[in-house]
């Protein structure tokens, strides 16, 4: 099962909705860089999502997980972090999927019972007001254009009409279960670990996995909230009672990395997502370069799993050869947010698009000259 796209509408800070696509796009030319579904029809094995500060780049991700929890995990929405203020009464979530020979589009009409905009209390309470799933075999799509076309499709479950019949559908379930279910599609986030860098592994972790990120270290174990380090020039182990503790051994970037490892290699396993938030953050850049092209490489990323990521640096996107996997975001005049492909404004492939994103030659991808020289005139003071 592959997501090929997620659409939200009557979302607030995206004026024109919000569009995540998953599919390749321009031709494919390099038959590793994609996970081929059918004919023509590819996915995206590497999601970038870049922008400079206060565009939105955790606010999308926390939205592409809320999809992916809504169709792959089938969690309620009681259960999930939905982005309060953002997802409104009246939003709506359209999600695009392959299975097993099938394309489907899932349309949910999202309720809120209450104004309350804090998530953390149960006084927010989000509901499925009504949905729709549309079905067509992959036969019937013979090109790319026809992909996300469903106007002739067959109309397989409508919420409304099984309501009434159905005294069990919790009205913050949605209907997709009832397809999805049974699904063995793992999907794994890293957005909280942003602003909270925790050893999240139990048990022994990986030699090779600890290895890539400190030669020094001989073993580091966990079990619950109590942990131990072994240093190879060392007789004794540094044992912590707190979770938290481990912060004052290993470094930022070894528990970052660990952590990130751990869950690309259980998203592989499955042919399943991983989202990362600022992939930069505490690693060095050949670290995250060396990440992204194990998902790239189909020796090491077997079943086809996806990783999307946010970044600040431009550099990293050079790491990606395909510009339609990489996405902008930016500020409009009239301070909404937007996001578009880098292949919809940059045709050419010689340009290298670091120095392409890092020029504002893409308008809005650098902070202007004039605020810079604001806050130099400031300074100056």
């Amino acid at each position: 099962m592959k997501i090929l796209k997620i659409r939200y509408d009557g979302i607030g800070l995206f004026e024109s909705g919000l569009e995540v696509d998953l599919t390749a796009t321009d031709r494919v030319t390099d038959p590793d860089q994609v996970i081929r579904l059918y004919r023509n029809i590819s996915t995206q094995k590497v999601i970038s999502i870049i922008g400079i500060n206060a565009t939105g780049k955790t606010t999308v991700l926390r939205l592409i997980n809320m999809a992916l929890d809504i169709v792959l995990d089938n969690v309620g929405l009681e259960n999930i972090s939905i982005p309060a203020g953002i997802v409104k009464d009246g939003t709506i979530l359209t999600v695009y999927f392959f299975k097993k020979g099938t394309f489907y589009k899932l349309i949910s009409t999202i309720g809120l019972r209450s104004e309350t905009e804090n998530v953390n209390t149960k006084e927010t309470d989000y509901y499925f007001k009504e949905e729709k799933v549309y079905s067509k075999l992959k036969s019937t799509v013979t090109a790319k254009d026809q992909l996300f076309d469903f106007t002739v499709a067959t109309e397989e479950i409508v919420r409304s009409s099984i309501e009434e019949k159905n005294t069990f559908l919790k009205d913050q379930d949605s209907i997709i279960s009832a397809i999805t279910m049974n699904e063995k599609v793992n999907h794994f986030d890293m957005i909280m670990d942003t602003n909270f860098n925790v050893l999240w592994t139990k048990g022994i972790a990986k030699t090779e996995f600890v290895s890539l990120f400190d030669h020094s270290i001989q073993r580091i174990s966990v079990e619950k909230d109590k942990g131990s380090v072994m240093f190879k020039n060392s007789q004794e182990e540094i044992t912590w009672d707190n979770l938290l503790d481990i912060n004052n051994t290993l470094s930022s970037g070894t528990i970052k990395g660990i952590n990130l490892l751990e869950k690309a290699n259980q998203a592989m396993k499955s042919g399943g997502y991983l989202i990362v938030d600022e992939i930069e953050n505490h690693m060095h850049k050949k670290l995250v370069q060396t990440i992204i092209r194990f998902f790239l490489d189909p020796n090491v990323n077997k079943n086809g799993a996806a990783l999307i990521f946010s970044t600040h640096y431009a550099e990293i996107i050079d790491t990606i050869q395909r510009k339609d996997s990489i996405n902008i975001l930016r500020k409009t005049p009239d301070f909404s947010l937007e996001m578009f492909k880098y292949s919809d404004k940059v045709n050419r492939n010689d340009l290298k698009k670091s120095e392409v994103y890092l020029s504002n030659l893409i308008e809005g991808t650098s902070p202007s000259y004039e605020d810079i020289q604001t806050v130099r005139n400031y300074l100056c003071q």
